[in-house]
């Protein structure tokens, strides 16, 4: 009678750990590394992140400014699509309950940096230090170059532009 009690209390104590061992709770917990982020229209972005199942659901508040997806290889993939912002919601449904984070997102325009040079001589026009910036306020098409070597940003120059494409090649004009 004892080896049948010894048996039984090994096969209690065998459930007990197979039970314990297979528990969802030993899985770190999805995690970001903030609850706010800025994305640049037009460019694919990855938002890493640790922990968490193999299930993951993603939800766009605004699908008009953004995308968003999971990869298993750059955590989770966003792409501006329009300035503004929203939110996406990320839940871990390998869990039990669902873990659920929400994400604020700010989806900023795609600025260009260009230097802008003498066409003979290729001399830069003005220093390095200085930025051209494209605007277009309501229907018009603005440019300023912004001296930026003093503790305050001072306008240099303005005027308009506009694009062109001649033979294949695109050009920006500025008056």
């Amino acid at each position: 009678m004892n080896i049948a009690k010894s048996i039984l209390n090994f096969a209690l104590l065998a459930c007990c750990v197979l039970f314990t061992g297979c528990n969802s709770d030993d899985d770190s917990p999805l995690t970001f590394y903030g609850d706010e982020y800025s994305v640049r229209v037009g460019v694919n972005e990855g938002i890493p992140f640790t922990g968490g199942t193999n299930d993951l659901s993603v939800k766009v508040a605004n699908p008009y400014l953004l995308e968003a997806s999971i990869s298993q290889l750059k955590g989770l993939v966003v792409t501006g699509k329009a300035v503004g912002r929203t939110s996406i919601a990320v839940s871990d449904n390998g869990v039990t309950p669902p873990v659920n984070k929400t994400l604020k997102v700010n989806v900023v325009p795609m600025n260009l940096a260009f230097v802008v040079t003498d066409n003979q001589s290729g001399i830069s026009i003005f220093n390095a230090g200085n930025g051209i910036f494209l605007a277009k306020e309501g229907s018009n098409y603005n440019f300023y170059v912004v001296e930026r070597n003093s503790s305050l940003d001072k306008i240099h120059a303005k005027g308009t532009y506009s694009f062109s494409v001649e033979s294949g090649r695109p050009y920006i004009t500025m008056n």
